[in-house]
């Protein structure tokens, strides 16, 4: 499955593995609809099980009006996986 992610990111972007089963991806730039057609792609490359991948979205600035919002967004995630 890493290969596969690290062929989608593309310069610019990230990839973090939160736990097992999540993974963070920064894509800079990309509109909601465009990050969740890409959630979709992940999910079906990932090879898991459905509902095995968890796949958290968060839209800056649509959704979140700072960096800080969101690094607050990411922060929480990391630390639900690992409960």
């Amino acid at each position: 499955m890493a290969k596969v992610l690290r062929c989608m990111v593309r310069h610019g972007e990230a990839l973090y593995r939160i736990s097992d089963k999540a993974i963070a991806v920064i894509l800079p730039g990309m509109q909601l609809r465009d990050a969740v057609s890409f959630a979709g792609q992940l999910e079906n490359l990932s090879g898991m099980p459905e509902r095995e991948l968890e796949v958290i979205l968060t839209a800056y600035p649509e959704e979140v009006s700072s960096l800080a919002e969101l690094d607050g967004k990411l922060r929480a995630a990391v630390e639900s996986s690992a409960a």
